[in-house]
C-alpha cells in the first residue's frame, strides 16, 4: 500500500498486513496489532478465542518503518503492548500478503489447521522471556 499518515484504521488485514498477536503467561486474554507497510495500525484486545472487547488503547502510536525492493518488504515496529513483563510471553507473528493481482497469501509460524486462523491458541508458539517495555 502507499504511505499514508500514521493512523489507527481498521480492516488492515484485507491488504498486506503484519500481524502480531501476544498473550503473557500460558492463558488468555490476549492482544492483537495490525501493522500496514503503509504506516497505519490497529490494535486490540481480546477476553477469549475471537472474543474481542474492542480497540486496546495505547498512548504512544506504533513506530512503523519499512524497506523494500523488488523481492523484498521487511517491516520493522516499535509498539507499547502496556503488558506486563512478569510473565513469559506467547506470540503469533503472521502476515497477509496481497499481490499486484490482488491474489492474498497468508503468512504465520505455524498454521495449526489447513484453513488460516491467526487467533488459534496454538498459534502462539513464539516464547519470550524477560521482556523490557
Amino acid at each position: 500500500p502507499p504511505q499514508r499518515p500514521t493512523t489507527r484504521t481498521d480492516n488492515l488485514w484485507k491488504h498486506t498486513c503484519f500481524e502480531v498477536f501476544i498473550a503473557t503467561g500460558s492463558h488468555l486474554p490476549y492482544r492483537e496489532f495490525n501493522l500496514s507497510p503503509s504506516s497505519e495500525w490497529a490494535a486490540y484486545q481480546f477476553n477469549s478465542y475471537r472474543k474481542s472487547s474492542g480497540n486496546l488503547e495505547v498512548s504512544t502510536p506504533p513506530k512503523i518503518t519499512t524497506s523494500k525492493t523488488a523481492s523484498l518488504l521487511e517491516l520493522n515496529a516499535e509498539i507499547e503492548t502496556g503488558l506486563s513483563d512478569s510473565a513469559p510471553w506467547r506470540l503469533a507473528v503472521s502476515a497477509v500478503i496481497e499481490e499486484k493481482s490482488g491474489a492474498k497469501s497468508y503468512w504465520a509460524l505455524t498454521h495449526p489447521q489447513p484453513k488460516p486462523d491467526f487467533h488459534l491458541p496454538e498459534s502462539f508458539t513464539l516464547k519470550l522471556a524477560g521482556i523490557t517495555q
